[in-house]
Order: structure tokens, then C-alpha cells, then sequence
């Protein structure tokens, strides 16, 4: 990984700035709190987003700003990559938004959880590192703050290793192991639980075999009873048989006493119904004798329909004259009333013959009246004019006026203007103001009363126009007054015409109401009821018939009753009655039956046991079958808990200890080698312990870490961290980062032969790209490239 550049904008104490990078190495230059860290937390910010406590986004986004970002762009395996990441203030708190990133001109926009994911798996890192708030690799192998370096160094040994084991990912070692002992707990939980589930497994197995054999002892019992309740049954159905074949038997006697007793009661029913026919025969034959003779019904129908059709006919000629005559009367007295209107028309027609020819001697003078608004409105256009005119001669004389009251020099000879000169053109001037204003003033005056005469003559022309209107309207209703007058004559004809008709119509009506027509009217009432009488007789006649046909049919059915009765008799006496000895058979039958119900009963009693026991031992069988399995889950959980305690705790424990022996050898050679070339008293020696520890011996003597010096803590601050940094790139040996490392104030406390020691760690390092952080001007030899920030009134600038 090689870093290209590095794009600021409202960063920490950054505005907007960019910072490019090359290979080899880049020094940092500037004093303390300039800005030069900022830069290191921005690289890291770009790659892997804001963590807490670390990189909490607060501290990134720079003071009063709202929105902030960070771009990167650098190389891996000569691919160029640019990563985005911003800032945004809300109302509450600041937090990352979306961002992108450019892998071989290939833009995507990711959140920042996403923008991670990519670029852990750019760099090779562990995909662990995800869900880890710090980078640990990233800040052990390529930027480490120096004063977190020596917090760890200061760290009880049991932080320390732990650190070290998520830097290493051997810490997984550890989590197995507390997940062992979660599991076990609960396995010791859920072996409890079934012991206690299972501790009655025997005493249930014995309580099964009881119900078995109590199930079989009912089985036989029940045996015995369909045996006895089969016999049973078949003796009720033999003397069911017998008792049906007697009722049979007994059916036809019953059915002749009832055919018998059902004759009986016809034959008494048919002679009341004979007595009463002949008593209505007797009284319709007396009812007929008493009506008189009447011509055939055809006869009366044709009589009462001539005298219908002769009143109608009178009615209608009524109808029809009195009709007219009232038409004619109603003509005749809108002929009269338009005759008196009339004379009230005549009078409104010379009225109207007046009005029109004083409108038309009045309109006479509108032609004049519309010469004089042409000749107002010439004087008007003109009188216009001469104001415009006179009004520019005063505008200009109070122009020229006020001009040459300025005028010291003439534009044209440049010669000087005298006073006199202005004084003499002045007073000319203001002799023609004077002038132009009287006759602008008189041109007002004569406007205004031009004016005048133009509204009063409008007004007259206005007057004119309405009266025009009215001649027109007046015009028109002399026309229909006149063509009402000439049907005058005509209305008085038709008045005589109507009058004679009329006379006419009233004497036909006289004519017609002297016949009788009260008279027809009697001879229809008469006619309609004789056929009334006639259909009366005809009906009595009918119904005569149909009751002597109805007798006769009686004493037939009687005479037929009688002999079905004597024969009906005869038969009756060679069938017997058996009601007493069919209800002895069923007697009989009911004691069987009953003893087959009680045995049934008894019978569905011990079934229903025996059904209840077969549910009860399947039940039993089922809780046996749960509880063998639940046996067999605890015989499994024992063999896991004894093989998880006391062999695969054990396990993770040698391949921890293995892992971590072969990192502190390595360590621990680096560590010595790093020290012994950055501390310049030979007398001082260093290791790691078990606990990866430094260990500081002087003169054979070992010497607490906070008992060094200034320098001697620094440079074994460093020479841990360049250790590590060995470390961890040579175990994870797919990560992209191991050409480029990033040093932080790393000569703090140094003295100048110390400093003279960087020179040799740069050149033993011999990677792509180092990029130093310190405010040492002697460090600026040692590297190839310089980069200067300064800071002033709050804002950091890179030169």
C-alpha cells in the first residue's frame, strides 16, 4: 500500500488543504499542535471510519462547521484506489454518511459500515476486524500514536496480553473458552433438569406392566358377555317374528271391524243427505211455479241494447250542441270587447302620430349639433399645439437661463463670460418666461372653456340619439296600431255570423229536450230487470236438475252400503280376534330384551375399560419412549461434558500457549534487536518476559519502566512497536500494508546521538514508503521529503 494524496476540508483545524505523498520517505515538519497529527487520524479515518474512544467523529469534524470529509488515494499492487468518507453535523450529534470508492475507475457509493468491509478486504486484513471498534492491525503496523505505545508498555501484563492476543487473533483462544464454560453450565443445567425428568423411569416401566394385565382380565370378561348377548339376540329375533306373523294375522281382523264400522257410518250419512235433497227439491220446484213467462233472454238483450244505443245518441247531440253555442258565446264576447278596445286604440294612434312628428322636427338639428363637435375638437387639436409650443420656448428660456448663470468660459471661442453678458442674456430670458407663461396661461383658459362647450355639445348629440331610438320604437307601434284598425270591419261581419249560429244551435237544443228521454230511460230499468228475473228462474231450473241427479246418485251408494255391511259381517266371524295373546308374546319378548340391554350395557362398561386402559398404556408407552430418549440425551451430555472439560479446555490452552511462545521468540529478538540499536548506554540490556513485558537490566540489575528516562522509555517505546510491526506482518502474511509505516513523534526525548540512531532505523527498515511525524529540524536529513504545516488564528496550511 502506498499513499498518493490526501484531501482535508473542515478537518480539525483544516479549511480545505491537500497533502500529496510519494515514495520513500516523507518527514512531517511543523510545531507542536500545527496540525500534524491531524493528518496521520484523517489517513485512518479515510480507510476505516470513526471508532470510539479512539476516533469518536466529534473530535474530527472541525468547530463550528456543519459538513466535513476526508479523500484518499493510494496504491495497492499498482492499482490506484480513492476512498470518500464525510461528516454531517444534525441537530443532535455528528455522524458519517454515505461515501465512495474508486477502484480502477469503478465508482461505488457505500455507507461507511460497507466503505470498511471494502477496504479490510483491499488490504487483507481479518475479516474479524470488521466488528472491532479498533484496527488493530493497522494501529500496531502502520500507525501507532507514541504515547499509546507506552500506556501499553505501563498496562498490567493481563491487559497487555490480551491486546496483544487481538492483535494476534489469538484471543479467539480465549473466547472458546469462555464459551466452553458458558456451554458446560449449561449442559450441567440441562443434565440436572433431566436427571430430575427422568429419576420415576422404572416405577413407570412397572406401573405399564400392572395396566397390561388388568386390560388383558377385562379383554376376557368382555369375551364372555358377547357371547351370552349373541344367544340373546337371537331369541328376540325369533319371537319378534312369531309376535309380527300374529299382528299380521290380527291386522285383518282389525281392518274388517274398521272397513265394517266405516259402512255403518256412510250408510247413516248417505240417508240424512238423501232427506235433505228431497226437502230442496221439494222448495226449488215452489220457488220456479211463482215466476211469471218471460220472452227468451236472446230477445230482452237485443230490446234493452237498442234502447242503450237511442240514449246515448241523445246525449251526444246534446253534448255536442251545447258545446257550440257555448263557443259561439264565448266569440261573440271577445269580438264584442275588441270592438270597445278600439276606440281607445284611436285615441292612442293620433297620440302616437303627435309624438312621432315632434321627434322628427327635433331631430332635424343633429346634423348641426355634429358639425359643431368637429369644428370644437379642430380648435381643440390646435389650441393643443401651440400650449406644446409655447411650453418648449419657456422650458428652454429657463434652461438657457439657468446655463448661463454657470457659464464662466464660452464653449465656442473660450473667451471669458462677462457679467454684464449674463445679466443682458438673463434679462431677455426672463422676458420670454414671462411672455410664454401669459399665454400659456390665456391657452388654459381657452381650453377649459373649449372643453366645456365639447361636453355640452356631447351631451345634446347623447340626448339626440335617445330621442332617435324612441321615433324608431314609435314608428313601429303606429304600424300595429294601424293594421289593427283595418280588421275592424271584418270582426263585426264575423260578430253578425255568430250571433245567427248561435240562434241556431239554441233552437236544436229546444227541439231536442221536448222528446222524452226520462221515458227511455224507465223502459231500460224495466228491461234490465226482466233479464235479471229470467236468469233468477234459469238458475232455479239448473239448480233442480243437479238435485235430483244428486238423489239418485245417493240411493244408489246407500243401496250399495248395505249389501258391503252384510258381507262385511260374514267375514268378521272366521277371523278371530288375537290382541290378548300378542300382548302376552310381548311380555315375553320385553323380559329378553331387557336382559340383552342390561348384558350390553354391562358389556359397553367393561369395553369402554378396556378402551381406556389401551389409551392409558399408550400414553405410558409414549412418556416411556420420551423418557428412554431423555436418558439417552443425559448419557450424551455427560460424555460432552466430560470430554469438553476435561480434554478440549486443555487443548486451547496448549495451542494458545504454542501460538503465543512462537510470537514471543520472534518478539523477543526483535524487541532486543531494535533496543540495542536505538539506546546508546551499552551497560543497558532489554527482553520481554512472559507476559511480553520489556524488562529493562542495567549493570545486571533490572530497572522499572517508569524509573527510565525520557529517551530510554521512547526508544524502547519504539523499538517495541517496530518489533510488532515485524511481527505481525510476518504471521498474517496476506496483508497489503506491510510496505509502508507511519512513525508519531518517535525521537520524543531523544538526545542528539539518539537522534543520530533514526538515521540507522529508516535505513534498516528499508521500506517503500515511511512517513515521519516530528518537530526535530534534525530529523529533516534523514528523510527525502519534506512536508511543512504551520498554523495561524486556528487554520492549518500545508506547504
Amino acid at each position: 500500500m502506498i499513499l498518493k494524496s490526501l484531501k482535508l476540508q473542515n478537518i480539525r483545524s483544516y479549511i480545505d488543504q491537500t497533502l500529496e505523498l510519494s515514495k520513500s520517505s516523507t518527514l512531517l515538519s511543523g510545531d507542536i499542535g500545527s496540525g500534524k497529527s491531524t493528518i496521520l487520524l484523517a489517513i485512518e479515518f479515510a480507510l476505516f471510519g470513526t471508532s470510539r474512544p479512539d476516533l469518536p467523529a466529534e473530535s474530527l469534524l472541525r468547530k463550528g462547521s456543519t459538513e466535513g470529509s476526508v479523500e484518499l488515494v493510494f496504491e495497492i499492487e499498482n492499482k490506484p484506489i480513492t476512498i470518500k468518507r464525510s461528516l454531517k453535523k444534525s441537530k443532535d450529534s455528528i455522524k458519517q454518511t454515505a461515501g465512495h470508492l474508486i477502484v480502477n475507475s469503478t465508482k461505488k457509493d457505500l455507507m461507511p459500515i460497507e466503505l470498511k468491509a471494502e477496504i479490510i478486504s483491499l488490504l487483507g486484513y481479518p475479516e474479524e476486524s470488521l466488528n472491532k471498534n479498533k484496527n488493530y492491525v493497522f494501529r500496531y503496523t502502520v500507525y501507532t500514536p507514541q504515547e499509546e505505545m507506552k500506556l501499553i508498555l505501563q498496562e498490567h501484563p493481563e491487559i497487555r496480553l490480551d491486546t496483544l492476543r487481538k492483535i494476534f487473533n489469538v484471543d479467539k483462544y480465549k473466547k472458546i473458552r469462555e464459551n466452553i464454560y458458558y456451554y458446560l453450565k449449561e449442559i450441567k443445567i440441562k443434565s440436572t433438569i433431566l436427571d430430575t425428568k427422568t429419576e420415576n423411569f422404572e416405577q413407570k416401566q412397572k406401573q405399564h406392566q400392572e395396566v397390561i394385565v388388568q386390560k388383558e382380565e377385562l379383554e376376557t370378561q368382555n369375551t364372555s358377555l358377547l357371547s351370552q348377548i349373541k344367544e340373546l339376540k337371537e331369541k328376540i329375533i325369533n319371537k319378534k317374528s312369531q309376535i309380527e306373523e300374529f299382528e299380521e294375522k290380527n291386522k285383518n281382523s282389525l281392518k274388517l271391524k274398521n272397513e265394517l264400522e266405516n259402512a255403518r257410518s256412510l250408510i247413516k250419512e248417505k240417508k240424512e243427505q238423501s232427506q235433505l235433497s228431497q226437502q230442496k227439491q221439494q222448495q226449488l220446484s215452489k220457488d220456479i211455479q211463482q215466476f211469471p213467462s218471460f220472452p227468451s233472454l236472446e230477445e230482452l238483450n237485443q230490446q234493452l241494447a237498442l234502447l242503450e244505443q237511442q240514449q246515448r245518441s241523445n246525449i251526444t247531440k246534446k253534448t255536442t250542441l251545447e258545446t257550440k253555442i257555448q263557443n259561439c258565446q264565448d266569440q261573440v264576447s271577445d269580438i264584442q270587447q275588441e270592438i270597445i278596445n278600439f276606440d281607445q286604440t284611436k285615441k292612442l294612434y293620433e297620440e302616437k302620430k303627435q309624438e312621432q312628428f315632434l321627434l322628427e322636427k327635433e331631430l332635424q338639428n343633429k346634423s348641426s349639433f355634429l358639425e359643431k363637435k368637429e369644428t370644437i375638437q379642430e380648435n381643440l387639436n390646435e389650441l393643443s399645439q401651440l400650449y406644446h409650443k409655447t411650453f418648449a420656448l419657456n422650458q428652454q428660456a429657463k434652461e438657457t437661463k439657468e446655463n448661463i448663470s454657470r457659464l464662466d468660459q464660452c464653449p465656442t471661442c473660450l473667451q471669458e463670460v462677462s457679467q454684464d453678458h449674463k445679466d443682458n442674456i438673463s434679462q431677455k430670458e426672463e422676458d420670454r418666461i414671462s411672455r410664454t407663461d401669459n399665454m400659456l396661461s390665456d391657452l388654459d383658459q381657452k381650453k377649459t372653456n373649449l372643453q366645456e362647450k365639447f361636453l355640452e355639445n356631447n351631451h345634446n348629440l347623447e340626448l339626440l340619439t335617445k330621442k332617435e331610438t324612441s321615433l324608431g320604437r314609435t314608428k313601429t307601434e303606429l304600424a300595429i296600431l294601424k293594421e289593427k284598425s283595418s280588421s275592424l270591419d271584418e270582426k263585426k261581419e264575423k260578430l253578425q255570423e255568430l250571433v245567427k249560429q248561435n240562434n241556431s244551435l239554441i233552437k236544436g237544443l229546444e227541439e231536442l229536450n221536448k222528446s222524452n228521454p226520462e221515458k227511455i230511460t224507465q223502459e231500460i230499468e224495466n228491461k234490465k230487470n226482466s233479464i235479471h228475473q229470467l236468469i233468477r228462474k234459469n238458475n232455479l231450473e239448473n239448480n233442480l236438475l243437479e238435485t235430483n241427479s244428486t238423489l239418485n246418485k245417493l240411493l244408489q251408494q246407500l243401496s250399495h252400503l248395505e249389501q258391503q255391511q252384510t258381507n262385511l259381517t260374514e267375514l268378521i266371524k272366521n277371523n278371530p280376534d288375537l290382541t290378548e295373546l300378542i300382548k302376552e308374546q310381548k311380555f315375553l319378548f320385553d323380559g329378553i330384551n331387557n336382559k340383552e340391554k342390561n348384558l350390553s350395557l354391562e358389556q359397553a362398561t367393561v369395553q369402554t375399560k378396556v378402551n381406556h386402559l389401551q389409551q392409558q398404556i399408550s400414553l405410558m408407552e409414549e412418556d416411556l419412549s420420551k423418557l428412554k430418549q431423555l436418558k439417552s440425551s443425559l448419557l450424551r451430555l455427560k460424555d460432552l461434558r466430560h470430554w469438553l472439560s476435561e480434554f478440549f479446555l486443555n487443548l486451547t490452552y496448549t495451542i494458545e500457549k504454542q501460538v503465543m511462545t512462537k510470537i514471543h521468540q520472534t518478539f523477543d529478538s526483535l524487541f532486543q534487536e531494535w533496543f540495542s540499536i536505538l539506546i546508546e548506554d551499552e551497560n543497558i540490556y532489554s527482553r520481554l518476559d512472559d507476559s511480553f513485558t520489556p524488562i529493562i537490566e542495567h549493570n545486571g540489575y533490572e530497572v522499572a519502566f517508569n524509573s527510565l528516562s525520557g529517551g530510554e522509555r521512547t526508544s524502547a517505546s519504539l523499538a517495541y512497536r517496530l518489533a510488532l510491526n515485524k511481527v505481525i506482518n510476518e504471521i498474517i502474511h496476506n496483508i497489503k500494508t506491510k510496505d509502508l509505516i507511519i512513525l508519531d513523534e518517535p525521537t520524543d526525548g531523544f538526545s542528539s546521538e539518539q537522534l543520530d540512531k533514526v538515521r540507522d532505523v529508516l535505513e534498516k527498515l528499508n521500506l517503500q514508503q515511511t512517513l515521519l511525524v516530528s518537530h526535530e529540524p534534525k530529523i529533516e536529513s534523514f528523510v527525502e521529503n519534506i512536508i511543512r504545516i504551520t498554523k495561524e488564528e486556528g487554520v492549518s496550511r500545508i506547504f
